[in-house]
């Protein structure tokens, strides 16, 4: 089993351990129902404006998992997944467009994996992007840097991204949910889903011939 992989299910493990801490009173959570009060009461800009400050954290390289868990929290999981994804994807966007305005990349970047990367995307650009995406750990930062600095297609950098973030955002807004209802077996469900979702993306990796590239997202 690659690293790729333990690494996923070491971020399922912390997942469960959370779960149980809340559901054992280790860790206290805010009412999620006096939360949804107040965003109704602060006006019909809020969501927007919460929307744009994720879209800014997440650009800058703020975890897009942490911005899901917070909307699952707060909003559900459908609705957590649907907002977050959203986010990241405007985000992704604006780092994308801003390299490729400002880092053209003509020639081969230093280093193999780096290198191995950029070939990838250039051969197959939706799936390569698709594929890190899937992947829970990394740089998504990185990525969006990098597939704007090599001249990745707008349309398969923005689809790749937006079917690669949903399984991901659909998990930790599930996690967020279930923590707000301290639900262990929504909390199992999106564990099993993070193995899953790992697994495939270890797998595309592999058969798209991406073995060298570490860069995920």
């Amino acid at each position: 089993m690659n690293t790729r992989v333990w690494r996923g299910l070491g971020l399922a493990a912390v997942v469960l351990a959370g779960g149980y801490a809340v559901q054992g009173g280790v860790i206290a959570l805010p009412d999620r129902d006096s939360l949804g009060e107040w965003v109704v009461r602060t006006g019909p800009l809020f969501l927007p404006a919460l929307v744009s400050l994720a879209a800014g954290f997440t650009a800058v390289g703020g975890p897009r998992q942490a911005v899901a868990a917070l909307f699952g929290f707060v909003f559900g999981p459908l609705a957590g997944t649907l907002l977050s994804t959203s986010a990241a994807l405007c985000g992704a966007i604006l780092v994308f467009v801003v390299a490729r305005h400002c880092a053209r990349m003509h020639l081969s970047p230093p280093g193999p994996r780096s290198r191995a990367l950029v070939a990838s995307m250039r051969a197959r650009p939706m799936l390569s992007v698709l594929t890190i995406r899937l992947l829970p750990v990394g740089s998504n930062l990185l990525t969006n840097w990098a597939a704007g600095a090599i001249g990745v297609p707008l349309r398969s950098f923005v689809i790749g991204s937006g079917l690669g973030y949903l399984p991901q955002m659909l998990i930790f807004a599930l996690i967020g949910s279930g923590m707000a209802m301290t639900d262990l077996l929504q909390l199992w469900l999106a564990v099993a889903l993070m193995v899953v979702a790992t697994v495939l993306g270890s797998l595309l990796l592999r058969r798209g011939g991406h073995n060298e590239c570490s860069v995920k997202s």
